[in-house]
């Protein structure tokens, strides 16, 4: 490549450039030329290698986030289904469990002639009785008095324990059975010869 000297004019005359005359271009030979051709050509195909490359990448990434966000959103909607059938389940069961408890009550209430046969709570006094116990003051012992009531459930003594606790701390009038007071202690016995649970108020009379 050999830098050259354009002179203006009609058919524009060309010699090497010098001290007197700057360079104004470049002057290649028909190798040189047909290199940068080449060089150029590879260059424009590289390009286009490049560009067909990124667009296809680009459109499977597209496509797998397509895909995720699809699939995320599928995933939330059987998980929404999922929720609302374990909730319906749940409430099939609760229903459920109303209906055998309320039979398992009116059934209690029959045996034992406690009318109204569907309104009665199910909850009998058994006994109330007075007691005597000494607690600490200081250094000396003191009598109180209290009382414990025994309250026969309408549970029968084959359901666990720890579910008619919780029905009778969420069932028992208390109030209607024993009037105001100050409950210190629960307490459950199974009585078998009876057949139902039976629980045992430990409190005092407000006064």
């Amino acid at each position: 490549m050999q830098e050259i000297n354009v002179t203006d004019g009609v058919f524009g005359t060309f010699r090497p450039a010098d001290n007197k005359h700057p360079r104004t271009g470049y002057y290649l030979s028909d190798q040189e030329y047909e290199a940068l051709v080449n060089r150029i050509n590879a260059a424009e195909y590289n390009v286009t290698v490049f560009r067909k490359e990124y667009d296809r990448q680009f459109a499977e990434l597209t496509a797998e986030h397509q895909q995720t966000v699809k699939d995320k959103e599928n995933d939330k909607q059987e998980l929404a289904l999922r929720i609302t059938e374990l909730e319906s389940a749940i409430s099939r069961e609760k229903d459920l469990n109303r209906n055998l408890l309320r039979i398992c009550r009116e059934r209690a209430n029959s045996d034992r002639n406690l009318r109204p046969k569907k309104g009665h709570s199910g909850y009998l006094i058994l006994s109330a009785q007075q007691k005597i116990r000494k607690v600490k003051q200081g250094r000396e012992y003191a009598e109180e008095q209290y009382w414990e009531a025994r309250i026969q459930t309408p549970y029968p003594t084959e359901l666990p324990s720890e579910q008619v606790e919780q029905l009778v701390i969420t069932e028992v009038p208390i109030e209607d059975l024993l009037g105001t007071h100050t409950k210190q202690k629960l307490l459950l016995k199974a009585n078998y010869q009876a057949g139902y649970w039976e629980c045992i108020y430990s409190y005092n009379i407000d006064k």
